[in-house]
């Protein structure tokens, strides 16, 4: 079990050198790589899924090209205990 983290990486696709390691890198496979039609590669995007991510920064801190930062997109209170985190998991199940 994982608590999520108040943050989420960003990705500038322009620094982006496309070398996907973001992608292999992270632990939960919430990162895709989109292969855009251009042979630039200019419409090549990365998705990111929310639901997923944690927000760990493990994509982020192993970038080459330093493309992704962690923005701050919540304020919420760690657990203080296994309990607290448990109960908290399941109220967040039970919105779904």
């Amino acid at each position: 079990m994982f608590q999520k983290t108040d943050y989420l990486p960003v990705f500038n696709m322009e620094t982006c050198k496309h070398c996907k390691k973001c992608v292999r890198i992270c632990p939960f496979y919430a990162i895709s790589y989109i292969t855009g039609e251009k042979e630039d590669k200019s419409g090549d995007k990365i998705k990111l899924r929310e639901d997923i991510c944690i927000g760990c920064g493990v994509c982020a801190s192993n970038c080459p090209s330093e493309s992704i930062t962690l923005k701050k997109v919540r304020d919420v209170k760690p657990a203080d205990s296994f309990i607290e985190a448990v109960t908290k998991m399941m109220k967040g199940l039970q919105k779904s």
